[in-house]
């Protein structure tokens, strides 16, 4: 009986190793599907990272402060700039003020200038009503002269007769002798009209002459040579001198004017030049460092095409695996910048400003930016 338990039926020997190697096939399609995954995960993985490493945009992070050394260059360059701002400011108050100074003193001098004309018109009329005065002044004496002449030549008439009465003794002596001294007052009154006749004629000569040489003044201000000065008097001669005076003076505050206005321009343009670089240089990153620490990146201008404002930034291990986010891209800060790109080569791009939840990200060398998916 032993020996029949010693011993199996064949049967049941091919049962068992039937069962043995139906065990092992389990095993080992189970440990096979398990490594089909395990290297799908990893072929996965590995193509995710290819992907993302292909798609992100690299960029190289930098940390400004007040400190940094540019930041402080940029704050010697903004003072100097802010004491020339200042400076042309200062300049242009000076020249408005010299603007307003020729304007009052133009005004003064077309002023005295109208007045000089005004002069001459008033001491023309003046002229006019003097001859038309020594005018009737001369037809009076003339009148007058007439007058004593047509007397003279009756009395010397009556002083004939009291001759020829005389000698025949109508009269006495004494009667021709009063006759006679009637003719001699006519002839002393006609010589005193004659006095005073010459005497205003003199005057109407002059004052004719004057009225001439105003006329011609008057009459010759487009051509001074058309009428020499030894016609003029010496008040229109005068009068000229004045007129001359203030029209040279006119004429230099005109071109002082002229100037100042050109020196305004020309400085107006250049503080308007100035106010526009500070404003740009207050738009820049490295001014808002002067205030504060500001985080930014700069992004080859390949990459910059690959995010916009808001996607994510990531830092990775080795750049490679085990990303995570650290912040976000706030702003892209217009203007071109040449500088290191992520792999220490020059190159031309921008920079962006980052909103930084983990800081020390900064030490990297690369960061990345993933374009968020809506």
């Amino acid at each position: 009986m032993s020996a029949d338990m010693g011993i199996l039926p064949p049967s049941a020997e091919i049962l068992e190793r039937d069962v043995d190697r139906s065990t092992t096939s389990w095993t080992s399609r189970v440990l096979a599907l398990l490594g089909l995954l395990g290297l799908a995960a990893a072929l996965a993985l590995a193509g995710t990272t290819a992907h993302h490493a292909l798609s992100d945009a690299w960029v190289a992070p930098l940390q400004l402060s007040p400190d940094n050394e540019k930041v402080l260059d940029l704050r010697i360059q903004q003072t100097k700039e802010k004491a020339d701002r200042a400076r042309l400011t200062a300049e242009v108050a000076g020249i408005d003020e010299e603007l307003r100074a020729v304007d009052l003193s133009l005004t003064r001098m077309r002023s005295l200038s109208a007045d000089y004309r005004g002069a001459l018109a008033w001491t023309t009329d003046a002229q006019n009503r003097e001859m038309r005065d020594l005018d009737e002044q001369t037809s009076s004496l003339q009148a007058k002269q007439g007058m004593l002449f047509d007397l003279l030549r009756e009395q010397q008439r009556v002083l004939d007769r009291a001759k020829a009465n005389l000698a025949i003794g109508l009269i006495t002596d004494i009667d021709f002798e009063r006759q006679q001294a009637e003719v001699h007052q006519l002839e002393v009154a006609m010589q005193d009209c004659g006095l005073d006749l010459s005497k205003v004629e003199a005057a109407r000569s002059s004052a004719l002459a004057r009225g001439q040489a105003l006329t011609s003044a008057a009459s010759a201000r487009a051509d001074p040579n058309q009428h020499p000065l030894s016609q003029m008097s010496p008040e229109v001669i005068k009068f000229y001198d004045d007129e001359v005076r203030v029209e040279i003076e006119v004429a230099r505050l005109e071109a002082e004017k002229r100037s100042a206005l050109a020196r305004r321009r020309a400085t107006q343009d250049a503080l308007d030049d100035m106010v526009l670089l500070l404003r740009d240089l207050e738009a820049r990153p490295l001014y808002r460092a002067m205030q504060r620490n500001t985080d930014l990146a700069f992004v080859p201008y390949e990459h910059l095409r690959r995010f916009a404002v808001g996607d994510e930034v990531y830092a990775c291990a080795w750049s490679v695996v085990d990303c995570h986010p650290v912040g976000r891209v706030s702003e892209i800060v217009p203007g071109e910048v040449i500088a290191q790109d992520p792999w220490g080569e020059l190159a031309r791009g921008q920079y962006v400003v980052l909103d930084m939840r983990d800081r020390s990200s900064l030490f990297e060398r690369v960061l990345r930016v993933r374009r968020t998916r809506s």
